[in-house]
């Protein structure tokens, strides 16, 4: 889904495709090209894009379950931004189901679990850890307002990148849709959510332990 760029609100299949990034123009030429290449043969072509996946050791979601588990993670804002962190189980079921199907040649399907709010998974987190919940409401219109701003003058890329970073992965909402691919494959996304933060969230603990 990285190909959608940064977006501010839900995403499905058919919305632009706006890559910012070496990685994210990276994935859009390779849709284009097995498009393009095999737009001529009798394959059967079928593009996924899957959302942020997380799951016990995903080095993704490290750094921020290590902080909740240390007691030093906080939320900016209210945490109610819709973020889509798949479970990992609901991708891999997602990419089988696809796999089978009969159904999705020639599709581009979004591929996760629903999306949740970011507040969700640090709640689950923080509960599995025995850490209570630390949010700061108040932080949450000037910490978006100064995101905006750093997005239009570009000012974070060349003096505040980590800053940007930080308010971005927690003030911008990230929701692709799957309807889609629910309808074409099935209910393949049943995995519990909140079981599947713990079981990360144990597995970060660990590692801060070790």
């Amino acid at each position: 889904v990285a190909v959608h760029g940064n977006c501010w609100g839900e995403v499905d299949e058919a919305s632009p495709v706006r890559p910012e990034g070496a990685y994210a123009r990276d994935r859009r030429d390779v849709e284009t090209l097995f498009r393009k290449t095999l737009s001529a043969t009798p394959a059967r072509l079928v593009i996924a894009r899957l959302t942020e996946t997380f799951g016990p050791g995903s080095p993704g979601q490290i750094g921020i379950l290590t902080a909740i588990s240390a007691g030093r993670f906080r939320i900016i804002g209210t945490g109610q931004v819709l973020h889509h962190l798949s479970a990992v189980e609901d991708v891999v079921s997602g990419l089988l189901a696809l796999g089978r199907s009969k159904n999705s040649e020639g599709m581009t399907l979004n591929i996760g679990s629903p999306p949740r709010t970011f507040r969700a998974f640090v709640a689950a987190a923080a509960a599995e850890t025995g850490q209570p919940l630390r949010e700061t409401p108040w932080a949450g219109p000037p910490a978006t307002a100064l995101l905006r701003l750093f997005r239009s003058s570009g000012a974070a890329s060349r003096h505040a990148a980590r800053l940007y970073t930080l308010l971005d992965y927690q003030l911008r909402p990230r929701a692709y849709l799957i309807r889609q691919s629910i309808e074409v494959l099935g209910n393949y996304a049943t995995t519990d959510f909140e079981a599947a933060v713990a079981a990360s969230a144990r597995a970060a603990m660990a590692r801060r332990r070790a």
